[in-house]
């Protein structure tokens, strides 16, 4: 009985996961200039280059983060890492976040598989709306 749960708790985790696999893909939906679709306070874009990697720029009332980081997407799976220059009490430099993302026209929504950095995902999950 105990390996019978034990072999469905370990499928059950390998279809959860599944859409963070690692293959590659040949176009990029994410290429370009995003911004949250929330208008608060809080001004947060992110520009993600064909080359994998992204610019994030996030301004509050009294405050203003530029971080920048290496990306990564599979089918429709978004591996994203940040990587700076100065500590910032962000996200620690080996917090690897991993989202499935769907698109439907200029706007992108995600869903964090894993992700420990909170304010990131936070940002993300409100979604994202491509600027002209």
């Amino acid at each position: 009985m105990m390996k019978k749960q034990f072999i469905i708790s370990v499928f059950v985790a390998v279809v959860l996961l599944s859409g963070c696999k690692n293959k590659e893909t040949t176009s990029n939906p994410l290429a370009g200039k995003w911004r949250s679709v929330a208008e608060n306070a809080l001004e947060f874009s992110l520009t993600f280059n064909k080359d994998n990697s992204y610019i994030s720029l996030t301004k509050g009332t009294d405050t203003k983060y530029t971080i920048t980081g290496k990306y990564h997407i599979s089918k429709d799976s978004l591996f994203i890492r940040d990587t700076l220059n100065k500590p910032l009490v962000i996200c620690t430099y080996i917090d690897t976040g991993c989202y499935v993302f769907t698109q439907h026209h200029d706007t992108i929504t995600f869903r964090a598989i894993k992700d420990m950095c909170e304010r990131r995902r936070l940002a993300f999950e409100i979604g994202l709306i491509r600027m002209k």
